[in-house]
């Protein structure tokens, strides 16, 4: 199964992370991870164009995407890639979870609380 999070502090999207592939069909034949994938590299090149500071690290099952400066702007963007991924995981349930992270306070990991974005 793939799982995307999506990071959010002080309500704005601050980046994503996407992992593992769907198991819906053998590797480059899966049209769920193919769907994923595009949407992810597509949100990715939008908003390196309006964040120049961005973090992006690719790796073999995984890709992340940080905001240096999440604002207005990049949140559209973030609302649109959401979108995106939750009717993704409608259309496969079996083969994609969407996640988010709401990170709260300081930098210690109980300080995050989880929810599930799937409705």
């Amino acid at each position: 199964m793939t799982t995307a999070f999506l990071g959010l502090k002080d309500g704005k999207t601050a980046g994503f992370s996407i992992s593992g592939h769907s198991g819906f069909a053998p590797s480059g034949k899966d049209i769920v991870c193919a769907a994923v994938s595009s949407a992810a590299y597509f949100a990715a090149n939008l908003l390196s164009e309006i964040d120049t500071k961005i973090k992006i690290c690719l790796g073999e099952d995984r890709f992340l995407v940080f905001l240096s400066l999440p604002g207005e702007e990049t949140e559209r963007v973030m609302r649109v890639l959401r979108l995106q991924l939750l009717d993704i995981s409608k259309q496969y349930p079996e083969n994609l979870r969407l996640c988010c992270l709401n990170f709260k306070g300081g930098t210690h990991n109980d300080s995050c609380k989880y929810s599930a974005l799937r409705s």
